[in-house]
């Protein structure tokens, strides 16, 4: 008896390692039913103006096309026996969708017909070749009578003279880091990733420096940058024309608040608010109302594109080349004078009610080109 159990159990053993080796073939590639492009094909492509586009992807058509054609020489790819591929219109489409909203993939996979791990894959591959690709053509420092023409757009501002770029940073939020998390909570009392950008007259990028946790100091971060070793060896403007003014010789500069160095080719504004003289004062209104360009650029860059309003739950891998998709797409839409809507500061909080201050002395030299720009804007 026990031996005609023992060979049942053997058999039954037997036959469930057979079931469970045996090899398994998937019923559908796509679920039936579950996935539709019904939405994309027959609603945006078919019945979507302008303004439906500006709502949901941030840019008109003919923008986006823009961008398709553009990326269409360098991303290829092929169909498959099992399915086609999806188009390059909707793996595009889909990545703008989730920048521009900050929906979980299990909405975008709704929305556009695509697999939920299919859309997270789409999305960070769009974003990674769009950096790729698209960065060293629509983030750069101009040279030549391009960028003599931006020092007199700043010029123009407030009178400020010899000003090619306006720097600033600011914090991109994250869920804590399961390794390290104490670097990155900020003085903001939150968890995020640090973005430097330094913008030209008209609030486009020209530089950008993402990654560093969110505790590092603004001059720490613009230490470590290629852009403070450029601005050193007077390698970052070409040409870089000087200028007497009051006496100094004065090259083009770039422009920050209180919590970057004061050097020959950096200015920041004056310390104190309740001690500086009327000179002095007037020097930081006329600085500041030229520097709002940069903070200008942040607002409609976190705008335009939410998911940086949003606490990014990305690996921090992965969070670069999403923000700097971001930058660019920021890029494309002012050159192509993509409207933005006002609404979309809503929620866009920029200023910094404990503002940090560089601990580094002031340079001699920088505080003598200082003075000579507040006496040039007095007369």
């Amino acid at each position: 008896m026990i031996q005609e159990e023992q060979a049942g159990m053997e058999l039954i053993f037997a036959s469930h390692y057979e079931v469970e080796n045996r090899p398994s073939f998937r019923r559908w590639w796509v679920k039936p039913g579950n996935r539709s492009s019904f939405w994309w094909d027959n609603i945006v492509i078919a019945h979507w103006d302008d303004e439906d586009w500006l709502a949901n992807f941030r840019m008109d058509k003919g923008t986006f096309m823009y961008l398709v054609e553009e990326l269409r020489p360098y991303i290829k790819y092929e169909n498959t026996r099992m399915r086609a591929a999806f188009t390059l219109e909707i793996r595009l489409a889909l990545t703008l969708y989730r920048l521009a909203t900050g929906s979980s993939f299990r909405c975008i996979s709704n929305q556009f017909g695509v697999g939920r791990s299919t859309a997270c894959e789409i999305f960070h591959e769009v974003c990674r070749e769009v950096e790729r690709i698209l960065m060293p053509k629509f983030i750069y420092v101009p040279e030549g009578q391009e960028l003599l023409g931006m020092v007199e757009n700043f010029k123009m501002k407030k009178g400020f003279p010899q000003v090619a770029g306006a720097i600033d940073g600011t914090h991109i939020k994250i869920f804590a880091p399961k390794e390290n998390a104490q670097d990155y909570f900020n003085h903001k009392w939150s968890y995020s990733v640090l973005l430097q950008g330094l913008v030209d007259a008209d609030g486009k990028f020209m530089n950008t420096f993402f990654g560093l946790p969110g505790s590092v100091h603004d001059a720490r971060m613009f230490n470590l940058s290629t852009l403070s070793q450029k601005l050193a060896e007077n390698t970052l403007f070409k040409p870089n024309p000087t200028v007497n003014i009051e006496g100094s010789d004065v090259q083009l500069l770039i422009i920050g608040d209180p919590a970057y160095p004061l050097l020959p080719n950096l200015i920041r504004p004056y310390i104190g608010r309740g001690n500086l003289d009327r000179r002095k004062s007037s020097f930081n209104f006329k600085h500041s109302s030229t520097r709002m360009t940069v903070e200008k650029a942040f607002g409609r860059l976190k705008g335009r594109w939410r998911i940086l309003l949003k606490e990014n739950e990305h690996e921090i891998s992965n969070l670069r080349p999403i923000v700097q998709t971001c930058c660019i797409l920021h890029n494309v839409c002012e050159k192509n004078n993509v409207p933005f809507m006002r609404h979309l500061y809503d929620e866009v909080y920029l200023e910094d009610p404990d503002e940090q201050l560089c601990r580094h002395p002031p340079l001699p030299s920088g505080e003598i080109v200082r003075d000579s720009i507040t006496t040039y804007l007095e007369d």
